[in-house]
């Protein structure tokens, strides 16, 4: 048919912008990412069916920063890979509540409860000053705020539990007996000691520098949650063998971990905007050494006067 209609394939040219005439119809256009608990991610948009599956057409999609416009469909999808798909309004919008995919836009206002917004702020604050005067644990007073966003309306149930990270919530739980196992056997103190023969030269100081260091390097590469279960127990050694505090050895760990700038791996949110925002992957590290510098001095010089070294 395409010969009989002497129809030809065009090869787009590098740089090339392309221009979509969605006048007649009732086409849109929109762009969306895989979410970080995306079950298509080493899958090809052929392998899933994505245009019966979603009736949506992919135009073009946004891969290791380079855009491509032919032959994506058997392109594996990656985390931070973003597509840019055309279709009727009704179909991008059920997007929305599809666990496999984020859309890069506004969310209609219909789709959202204004009319919540004063009353989740003051949940929010609410939690925030029970924690502060420690009238309740914090893990209490913040599923006690999750469980009033539920009860009041400004949360559904089924919201509620897509926006937990289940992931995080069993690496967590892997991670802790794992911490634990460390402090039990001594491994934690056979770390610390040699965390404080190396540095403890540089007194309490710069031992507490040291492990902001080991715990930035290590959250740019696994979770900022495992870097802290595997660091705070020995943080909290080297503290009691040099007779220091260990609440600033515990907080620098904390900040530390944080502070995921240094690779786009280092945390989801690095990495959802990084297929998007056309990032290269040391464009992280450009701009997240000095950031993590700079919290590196704040943590020297602040840190100590709100949690002294040496207890009274």
């Amino acid at each position: 048919a395409g010969n009989a209609l002497a129809l030809r394939m065009v090869t787009p040219v590098k740089g090339q912008t392309v221009e979509l005439d969605l006048t007649e119809g009732s086409a849109e256009l929109a762009e969306v990412t895989l979410s970080p608990r995306s079950e298509l991610i080493g899958r090809s948009l052929r392998n899933i069916s994505f245009r019966a599956r979603y009736d949506l057409s992919v135009l073009a999609m946004r891969h290791h920063g380079q855009s491509i416009l032919t032959n994506m469909h058997d392109v594996p999808l990656e985390f931070g890979d973003s597509l840019l798909i055309q279709g009727e309004k009704k179909q991008i919008e059920l997007l929305y509540d599809d666990d496999d995919f984020l859309v890069l836009d506004t969310p209609p206002i219909e789709t959202r409860r204004l009319s919540k917004a004063p009353l989740a702020l003051g949940i929010l604050i609410g939690v925030l000053l029970v924690i502060a005067f420690g009238w309740l644990n914090p893990a209490i007073a913040m599923l006690s705020g999750a469980l009033l966003l539920v009860i009041t309306g400004v949360l559904t149930m089924q919201e509620a539990y897509q926006s937990i990270d289940w992931k995080s919530v069993f690496l967590i739980a892997g991670i802790l007996p794992l911490g634990l196992a460390m402090e039990t056997t001594g491994t934690a103190q056979l770390i610390a000691d040699l965390i404080v023969d190396f540095m403890g030269d540089y007194g309490a100081l710069g031992v507490l520098v040291g492990f902001f260091v080991m715990t930035s390097l290590l959250t740019a590469v696994i979770s900022n949650a495992a870097a802290t279960v595997l660091v705070v127990p020995i943080a909290i050694e080297s503290a009691l063998s040099l007779q220091a505090s260990p609440y600033a050895f515990v907080m620098a760990v904390v900040i530390a971990a944080s502070t995921s700038f240094i690779l786009p791996i280092g945390h989801q949110a690095n990495i959802i905007v990084y297929g998007p925002g056309g990032y290269r992957f040391f464009d992280y590290t450009k701009v997240g050494v000095g950031l993590s510098l700079l919290l590196l001095l704040v943590v020297a010089f602040i840190l100590p006067l709100i949690w002294p070294l040496f207890p009274a």
